[in-house]
């Protein structure tokens, strides 16, 4: 294979995941897997301890084998945001992580990717869901990296499909509510669209909600009607595994027909749209909450009601369900805009930031050239240009751990969710007791006070080099950049005592760990 600056797009799905690339014309194509398949499983299998098989024969054989391999990886990055302990999985002895799963699957998805190209690629862009914090979207920089890959940047879903819908095209000024229902995660996002500039204006979202959810209401269902009749699909991994397929086709099925018949032992059994409409309705109820509370939060930057809203924008294979379609057009009062492949979108959105970001290098290596842009000031401008054309906010609010003058601890937000980034801020607290030798600084992500109801995802820990008195000044900086890292810099009004480093997430792999990992998991061959 040849080298040639090609920068692929990542849609890294919880159920499925696709790859893009913008072709020699600029032109984002979507690039088919060995099988000749647009999406691949987003399924790992292990034949044995040194192979790993990725996609459609890797779902069928973890029907058949469910100890040997693992789905939804991504919906366990995701609760990285939530649980105290990461999730692994013991297979032929050895454990591993949702970031090493991830791996496997965008390993796989690379190396498809390369052999349709004829090309060696090694640059990607992996898009997150919006919703994801700061721990989640570093487990998905890690995951790239233990794949070998080289990981440009990540990029919000919805920004991406937002990319992917205004590119090529002239249209004019507007806002945009997009509604992304994939696999696993639920995400909403308004932003406006200049005619040149995607900017988000708000977020939100839930990382435990998708159509994995609306397959498990119609297995249930299912199980049930056959259990009543003598048939119990759990107890034969193989009934179980047809019921699986059966119902992903019937979910297909049911998004332009009243209903479809599902085989379950030789015996039928019908589903009605409605039917399947009444076992997902809790569910559906969740996502319409979600899409208030956006709204909610949009009035802040000026966004009154659904009537300022221009165009709504429906992504994720999950989102073709007619239900959710009636259900947005219900709350929104408009009817959703489905000229896009909902499938589709993401991946081509995140090729075509791709390109741009090729574009912006190509461009800055010209003006070093020339001498219009020195060494040290290229990265400030690459992230300069960037901004021109997408810009995000913070998914979650970030605080510190702070007491309150009676001595309880709470958690004293200085970024507030939803605060365009890059950003800063910074507050002055005051030493606990007097003597201490050090101040921790303790890094939460929550919307509360109650730092019960928060998550602490990392420390810092200034030396203090002189014994203080109580309430001795404490400057805390936090700043978040444009690669979606924390900064943080702490300073001793009293003495001058400082440290300033990026934080290092709780639960997250150093470097050096990193690259033993990716050394040892190099040793096992992805099909």
């Amino acid at each position: 294979m040849t080298k040639e600056k090609i920068i692929l797009g990542i849609d890294l799905g919880t159920t499925y995941s696709s790859v893009a690339y913008v072709d020699e014309t600029g032109y984002p194509k979507i690039l088919e897997n060995d099988e000749g398949q647009r999406s691949t499983p987003s399924v790992v299998y292990f034949e044995d301890s040194g192979n790993v098989i990725v996609g459609r024969v890797a779902k069928s054989s973890l029907a058949l084998d469910p100890m040997k391999g693992v789905e939804l990886a991504k919906r366990e990055i995701a609760n990285l945001s939530s649980s105290r302990e990461k999730r692994n999985w013991e297979i032929y002895g050895k454990k591993y992580t949702p970031e090493d799963v991830s791996s496997f699957i965008l390993k796989k998805l690379v190396k498809d990717a390369c052999a349709k190209l004829g090309k060696e690629v090694n640059d990607v862009i992996i898009t997150v869901p919006a919703y994801f914090d700061l721990t989640a979207r570093e487990a998905v920089r890690t995951a790239g990296i233990l794949a070998g890959l080289n990981v440009l940047a990540l990029l919000n879903e919805p920004e991406a499909a937002a990319i992917a819908f205004t590119y090529g095209k002239v249209r004019k000024p507007e806002t945009i509510f997009i509604y992304d229902l994939g696999g696993g995660t639920f995400d909403v996002t308004l932003l406006k669209y200049d005619g040149k500039k995607c900017e988000v204006l708000a977020t939100d979202g839930d990382h435990a909600l998708g159509g994995a959810d609306f397959d498990r209401r119609l297995l249930e269902h299912l199980a049930k009607q056959a259990m009543e009749e003598g048939v119990d699909v759990y107890s034969n991994l193989e009934k179980l595994q047809e019921l699986k397929e059966n119902i992903e086709i019937t979910k297909i099925a049911l998004s332009t027909a009243e209903k479809k018949k599902v085989r379950v032992d030789q015996k039928q059994y019908e589903v009605t749209r409605e039917k399947y409409t009444e076992l997902i309705q809790d569910k559906l109820a969740e996502t319409e909450i979600t899409m208030n509370n956006l709204l909610q939060a949009a009035k802040e930057k000026g966004i009154e009601g659904w009537q300022n809203i221009d165009r709504i924008i429906l992504v994720g294979g999950s989102s073709r369900t007619p239900a959710v379609r009636s259900l947005v057009a219900r709350v929104t009062g408009k009817e959703p805009d489905i000229t896009m492949n909902p499938d589709e979108a993401v991946a081509l959105g995140a090729a075509i930031y791709g390109n741009i970001y090729k574009e912006i290098e190509e461009k800055l290596e010209e003006e070093q050239k020339q001498g219009t842009v020195k060494p040290e000031e290229v990265e400030a401008k690459k992230i300069f240009y960037l901004e021109g054309k997408v810009s995000s906010v913070c998914s979650h609010s970030i605080g510190i751990v702070a007491l309150t003058e009676s001595g309880k601890r709470r958690n004293a937000i200085l970024i507030k969710k939803n605060t365009k980034i890059p950003c800063e801020s910074e507050h002055v607290f005051g030493t606990r007791a007097a003597h201490q030798e050090t101040a921790c600084i303790r890094i939460l992500l929550g919307e509360s006070e109650n730092i019960d109801e928060c998550r602490e995802v990392g420390k810092v820990t200034l030396r203090l080099t002189q014994d203080l008195p109580k309430e001795s000044p404490i400057r805390v900086h936090l700043k978040y950049n444009f690669e979606g890292r924390l900064d943080v810099f702490s300073e001793s009004l009293a003495n001058g005592d400082k440290i300033e480093s990026t934080l290092d997430l709780r639960d997250q792999l150093t470097p050096e760990e990193i690259q033993i990992q990716r050394e040892q998991l190099e040793q096992i061959e992805v099909q």
